[in-house]
Order: structure tokens, then sequence, then C-alpha cells
């Protein structure tokens, strides 16, 4: 049984470069349903990550690691790691979205899963959801290098976004998404390496906020 790492890599085999209009849209649709098939036995994923946050504007980088957590249909957690910022967590259970930091003890509740965490839903429809994925975005490219294919999406046209490109990099003899990067039209990108990968199942208390403490609690609508 193939898993989401090995789709992708599927994906990118399955492409060449460069496409006719006719040949394109035909790839585009075997890639899609190809995807969509491989990726319902695809039900948790636990992953080790490394994110690094581009501003232009700033010439700055900022580093952080940590480890996240995703199930069907679109549950999630990121836990991010740093030494200047503390520890900061994003929960989602499918209704409620949590937002907690460490450093300022805060916590926030949204009824929905807003634009607050709109760069981790990207990363979690590109595991989880790929009818949400190819309904939004288009394969522009594939190009294999030494060890690993290169993918690279963009919005289709139809779709308002501040999104230039999201790139994708797959190792070839593990079938494995080391990378992905997504880059904005202003010059900013926000990267994420990731590492040891597990397919065991989530328990679904794990989505939902339960620190114990003294924080500074707001809800959202």
């Amino acid at each position: 049984m193939m898993n989401s790492f090995a789709t992708l890599l599927f994906i990118s085999i399955s492409l060449t470069i460069p496409f006719s209009d006719k040949a394109s849209a035909e790839s585009s649709q075997q890639v899609e349903k190809a995807y969509t098939e491989l990726f319902s036995s695809i039900a948790h994923l636990q992953v080790d990550f490394e994110q690094e946050v581009y501003k232009k504007l700033r010439d700055r980088t900022i580093t952080r690691t940590g480890d996240a957590f995703f199930s069907k249909p679109s549950s999630f957690r990121w836990n991010f790691k740093s030494k200047h910022y503390g520890l900061e967590e994003y929960y989602y259970n499918g209704k409620t979205l949590t937002h907690f930091k460490e450093q300022d003890k805060s916590v926030n509740h949204y009824q929905a899963n807003t634009g607050l965490a709109r760069e981790l839903t990207e990363i979690v429809n590109l595991v989880l959801d790929p009818k949400n994925l190819f309904d939004r975005y288009q394969v522009d490219r594939t190009e294999k290098k030494s060890g690993i294919t290169e993918v690279s999406l963009s919005p289709r046209p139809a779709v308002a976004s501040d999104i230039k490109a999201v790139d994708i990099v797959v190792g070839d003899k593990n079938s494995f998404i080391q990378r992905v990067k997504i880059l904005y039209m202003d010059g900013n990108y926000t990267q994420f390496t990731f590492k040891n990968p597990k397919f065991t199942a989530n328990k679904p208390e794990i989505f939902t906020f339960s620190r114990q403490g003294s924080f500074n609690v707001r809800h959202h609508k």
C-alpha cells in the first residue's frame, strides 16, 4: 500500500516537462484521480519538522522546530518550539481552532479554521485533502535531480491568492516529502522540512486544547 509521500512521488514521476495544453489537461486529470484514490487509505500522520520563515522587508529569517499530528478529515495539531519565543501550539478538531502561546500565557479559541493558521492548513491539505488541493492548485513543473524530485504548484487562475507557488521536494529512494516551501508574491516565504513520519492512529483528544494553568483566555467568533 502506498503512503501519502509515495503518492506525491507518483505524481512527480507521472508528469513531463513541458506539456502541450491538451497533454497538460489530460495529465492533470490523471494525476488528480490517482492522487485521490491513493490518498483514501491515509487517515493519520505524525511528523517532526523544522520551519523557516523569511521576511523580505527586514531580510530576516526565523527558524523553529517541532512536531505535528494530522488526522482525517481535517484535524491537526502543530507544536512549535523556539528558545526565543517559547512553546506555541495550534489545535484544530474540526470545529474549534485554538492558538496557545507559552510566552504570554495566552489561549485564543476560534469557532472556525481562520486565516490565523492558513499556512499550517495548506500543509494539512497537501497531506490529507487532495480534492481541496487540486481545486485550488495546478501542477506547473516537475524536475528530477540526484536522488530527489521537485514539484512546483501554483494557484489556479480563478483562485485569488497572495501565494506565488508551492514547491515540494520528494526523496526518490524513500518516497518521502523532504521539504515544502510556500512562496508569496511579496517575496516572503515559509519552508517546512520534514522527517520521521509515522502513520499510527492519533487519539482524538490531542486535537483539543487541554493544558491546565492560569491563562489569558479569549473566545472569538
